[in-house]
């Protein structure tokens, strides 16, 4: 049985909510610029000023998908998560056929 249009929308902002304050979460803690964050980069063999631009980026994001005024922005965030479903069902296709690959 179908789920209603109310239901979805329901389960939509409760998904958005989350992974919203996620995101704020994380993009703050890069504009604070803690060590562990730091030392992270560092290891990874990332400047430094990646972590601001990152969590600029972040805060921004969770702005875009929030507000109610700009559908076209939105438009191209979920734009977006379809193309990277798309690329992970691409890649876990590939494993299952690697992992049924007989040597």
């Amino acid at each position: 049985m179908p789920m209603k249009q109310k239901t979805i929308k329901i389960i939509y902002w409760i998904v958005t909510s989350l992974f919203c304050l996620l995101m704020l979460f994380s993009g703050i803690s890069e504009l604070m610029q803690t060590q562990q964050g730091n030392d992270l980069l560092i290891s990874l063999g990332y400047p430094l000023y990646l972590n601001f631009i990152l969590g600029v980026a972040k805060v921004l994001g969770v702005i875009a998908l929030i507000q109610p005024k700009f559908r076209t922005i939105k438009d191209m965030i979920n734009a977006s998560e379809e193309e990277l479903k798309k690329i992970i069902e691409e890649m876990a296709e590939n494993l299952i056929r690697i992992n049924n690959y007989k040597y």
